[in-house]
């Protein structure tokens, strides 16, 4: 079975443009895989 279903990486996804970025591929219907150094500084996640 093939998936046409994107997964994308996004560095600094906790904060400011990164979780900017990773909403917008949420949004989509994108599987994101969110890396930062520190994540608890995020409240939108």
């Amino acid at each position: 079975m093939i998936s046409k279903q994107k997964t994308v990486i996004v560095t600094g996804a906790s904060q400011d443009i990164g979780a900017g970025v990773v909403q917008a591929f949420l949004a989509r219907g994108s599987n994101v895989v969110g890396t930062s150094r520190s994540a608890k500084k995020s409240k939108i996640f």
